[in-house]
């Protein structure tokens, strides 16, 4: 177990597919190998910190941040953020990549390995929606957000055991006349 305290900056690429679309899979692959390899240095390059970046999914980065000070994994995570407002520059072209960073600290954020991911991926979701750079941890709700994953869940697994039918009633649109709601009814 770990005795103190640790921290790892997560770093979620919003436009990935929309990068793949515009100049191809590979070379929007290209682009997240070229993030990584800024991340593997940031740290050392900018505040002299031992960090380990490793890729957490097709478009999650997470860097381990190795240091006592909370203050200096944050002022880590902004000048990431200060990178990210800038575009990349590859080959001939300027790319434009969306991405949202939070911090995680352990015990303060999660206990367990089993926790972390849970967290970090309905985090990498929240992230999506999301329309700032930074996201605070200690201001998300995940009772809440772990409530409507159950409830959608919950509705995705009756759906499919077809133990709940979906109704469909026509209601007025202002733009078409014509729109449509939802009932979900459980058997």
């Amino acid at each position: 177990k770990r005795k103190g305290k640790s921290y790892t900056v997560f770093l979620v690429i919003g436009n990935v597919r929309t990068l793949s679309t515009e100049i191809g899979y590979v070379k929007g692959q290209d682009v997240l190998k070229t993030i990584a390899k800024y991340l593997k240095r940031v740290g050392r390059r900018e505040l002299g910190l031992i960090t380990y970046t490793y890729r957490y999914s097709e478009y999650v980065f997470a860097l381990t941040v190795h240091t006592d000070d909370i203050e200096k994994a944050r002022t880590l995570m902004y000048k990431i953020s200060y990178r990210m407002h800038e575009p990349w520059n590859f080959g001939n072209m300027e790319i434009k990549v969306d991405g949202h960073l939070f911090l995680m600290v352990y015990p303060d954020h999660y206990r367990n390995t089993a926790e972390l991911i849970t967290k970090t991926e309905m985090m990498v979701d929240y992230a999506a929606d999301s329309h700032d750079l930074i996201i605070d941890l200690d201001k998300v709700d995940f009772t809440q957000m772990r409530k409507q994953s159950e409830y959608d869940n919950l509705a995705r697994t009756n759906l499919d055991a077809k133990t709940a039918t979906v109704k469909f009633q026509p209601f007025l649109s202002k733009i078409y006349k014509i729109s449509y709601s939802i009932y979900i009814f459980i058997i």
